[in-house]
């Protein structure tokens, strides 16, 4: 019984991963230059893994200087300033 509902959670696990996969194809074909694509592939996760797999095919998945810092942008001066009571530690590679 636990072998079973362990396979169909599998199933439904890359049933999803296919599904996101579909959605962001289609956010980019249909919303081309409406959105702010890296914030969305940033959210999602899939931010080094969308910028390996699109690039020239002479070069697949080799392009180098992407580390995980790309998925995270620094925390604006302004809401430090204005929440003085915080103790702030901005992203890293953003000190």
């Amino acid at each position: 019984m636990k072998t079973s509902r362990h396979i169909f959670l599998v199933f439904l696990f890359s049933i999803g991963l296919k599904t996101l996969d579909f959605i962001l194809d289609e956010r980019a074909r249909e919303m081309f230059a409406e959105e702010n694509r890296r914030l969305t592939l940033m959210r999602t996760g899939t931010l080094i893994e969308r910028a390996k797999i699109n690039t020239d095919s002479s070069i697949k998945g080799t392009i180098s200087g992407l580390n995980p810092r790309i998925n995270l942008l620094p925390i604006p001066l302004s809401e430090i300033q204005r929440n003085k009571d915080v103790k702030w530690e901005n992203n890293p590679g953003y000190n």
